[in-house]
């Protein structure tokens, strides 16, 4: 009451309701999770999400993105600054890609399984020209700047739907 500033009845039902159906339902042992109809798919979409995610190699970028951005031209000192710097633009560019991922989940355009599927095709590409690049110096002078818009591209994909996804997506798959 102290923290609504008035009648929080209505809440207060709705958890003890939330609460007393968590009861009813009973709980699943591990054994169940693996021969129970229905909650061996629903386990291992859950766990493979997670795994997947890390496979998609954002962490990578991001643990390396100074030698990355090195490797692209760059000095330490441009790499850091802001708002100019690429690794604070890469920032930037991850939370338009989560903005964007969480319009579009519930929309009539998005859904999980759409999302993750356009992502790694969005991620996909980006990842080959930029080693295609890096290692040949197929565009010349130009190679840099393209590396850098290859990296901008894959963190927009990965935060569009890889980024936010696998949380809450296995949440929602053991609801019934």
């Amino acid at each position: 009451q102290r923290v609504r500033g008035g009648d929080c009845e209505a809440e207060l039902e709705l958890i003890d309701q939330a609460l007393r159906e968590e009861r009813e339902a009973g709980q699943v042992g591990y054994v169940e999770l693996f021969t129970k109809e229905g909650l061996r798919k629903r386990l291992f979409v859950a766990c493979y999400l997670q795994a997947a995610q890390q496979l998609t190699g954002v962490n990578a970028f991001l643990g390396f993105q100074t030698e990355i951005f090195q490797s692209a031209g760059y000095s330490t000192d441009e790499i850091t600054k802001i708002p100019s710097g690429p690794a604070f633009i890469v920032q930037m560019v991850f939370i338009v890609g989560c903005v964007t991922g969480l319009l579009l989940v519930d929309s009539k355009y998005g859904g999980r399984k759409c999302q993750l599927l356009s992502a790694s095709a969005f991620m996909g590409p980006p990842l080959i020209l930029a080693a295609i690049c890096r290692y040949t110096n197929g565009f010349g002078n130009e190679n840099y700047k393209l590396i850098e818009f290859m990296v901008y591209l894959f963190s927009f994909g990965f935060q569009m739907a890889w980024g936010i996804v696998p949380w809450f997506y296995p949440a929602e798959l053991f609801t019934r």
